[in-house]
């Protein structure tokens, strides 16, 4: 029997940074092997930690991008 390593909320692989301002939209894409209740788990975590920041989260893959309006 395959052994699958589960998944959380701490597995994360820091693939660039960026400097997230309030008011920024926050594109997190994360592995297709997230369940709802994981992908729950991260958009609780990310807004608890960016209050002023809008999360979106697609599965697919893994990495984040912040896209910031032009202008501001």
């Amino acid at each position: 029997m395959r052994m699958r390593r589960r998944l959380s909320a701490l597995d994360v692989r820091l693939t660039e940074a960026a400097v997230i301002r309030p008011g920024d939209t926050v594109l997190i894409r994360i592995p297709s092997a997230f369940t709802d209740a994981q992908r729950q788990i991260v958009r609780k975590a990310l807004e608890r930690e960016l209050p002023d920041v809008s999360v979106v989260i697609v599965s697919g893959t893994d990495s984040m991008h912040v896209y910031r309006p032009a202008g501001d």
